[in-house]
């Protein structure tokens, strides 16, 4: 459940490799039972950063305060209760899953009861096949044992790297659906790191995206995708209605068509909107002997979304 209690925050996160500036003076926050995408073009920072929370890389400067604490501070301690899959989750590929979870356990001085194990095994969508070799599992069955290692421990925090790269649509989905549960049942607050732009806008309900290292924004994915001139596709009964309507909102200040975007022979307009609301185009439509059949808003995508501010990030720096 969302809460607005802060899992992770950073502060001011920079981090270099010889010359070249990998992460530069990031700052974001995540709250409790986020579902957070973390985006950007190859090349971004993106890895790095999840590094660094994890005390794999060592920042050159800023902060990051894990459950409200440094982890500079108390790193042994505070990464107990995260869990990762930030690559290709390696296993005993001679060993069943079982015998996998039950070596980590060992790792975990056996704190963890069998009962756990069968329960992420369950979780995983796995309980059927716990016993078999990991060598006979398909790519998903790995990448979901790979979500049951992370998890083994309660974490309260996971992060992920490309959780469902290579899968096939039905194994995409399983994951996600694995991921909502980790939220909803374990209080879990994971931090998602895709290139699959499609998936993140379904299921994330918070979007960071950085570029060059630096932040281009952070906020909830539906806010992120409103556009701030709304866009309309309006529908007449005839292709000569709309190019009535066409003409009529040329001479307006406050609607722009957009011509280019549907062909001149359907009966469909899309309209640009400053100022005026939906309910008000309709109105001046009627009042100048147009009906409209029908007024639809048009939203963006994350992909739409993610091009423009990237792009945009790169023409004010030439």
């Amino acid at each position: 459940m969302k809460t607005n209690r802060i899992i992770v925050e950073v502060e001011g996160l920079t981090k270099s490799f010889g010359k070249i500036r990998a992460v530069d003076n990031l700052s974001f926050v995540v709250y409790e039972g986020d579902i957070l995408g973390f985006l950007g073009p190859n090349g971004a920072g993106k890895t790095t950063t999840l590094y660094m929370l994890l005390g794999l890389v060592h920042p050159d400067s800023g902060r990051i305060r894990l459950f409200g604490e440094d982890l500079r501070k108390d790193r042994i301690s505070l990464l107990r209760w995260v869990g990762a899959v930030v690559e290709s989750p390696d296993f005993y590929r001679h060993l069943s899953a079982r015998k996998n979870l039950e070596l980590l356990n060992r790792i975990h001085n056996g704190r963890i009861d069998s009962t756990r194990i069968d329960e992420v095994l369950a979780l995983v969508g796995l309980e059927e096949r716990a016993g078999d070799k990991v060598k006979t599992y398909s790519h998903g069955m790995r990448q979901r044992l790979g979500i049951a290692q992370a998890i083994l421990h309660r974490p309260r925090l996971l992060i992920l790297d490309e959780p469902t790269i290579g899968l096939d649509p039905e194994g995409s989905q399983e994951v996600w659906s694995i991921l909502r549960q980790l939220v909803a049942r374990e209080k879990m607050t994971i931090i998602i790191s895709s290139h699959l732009l499609f998936e993140i806008e379904e299921f994330s309900n918070r979007v960071c995206v950085i570029d060059q290292g630096k932040m281009l924004t952070c906020d909830f994915t539906h806010k992120l995708l409103q556009l701030s001139q709304p866009v309309v596709e309006v529908e007449f009964d005839s292709p000569e209605e709309r190019q009535n309507a066409s003409e009529l909102l040329a001479q307006t200040h406050w609607a722009e068509v957009l011509n280019n975007l549907t062909p001149a022979n359907l009966p469909i307009l899309q309209v640009k909107l400053q100022g005026k609301t939906p309910k008000e185009l309709n109105k001046f439509l009627f009042d100048h002997g147009l009906i409209a059949s029908s007024i639809r808003p048009i939203h963006q995508n994350l992909r739409e979304f993610f091009l423009r501010i990237t792009q945009k990030d790169k023409t004010t720096q030439l």
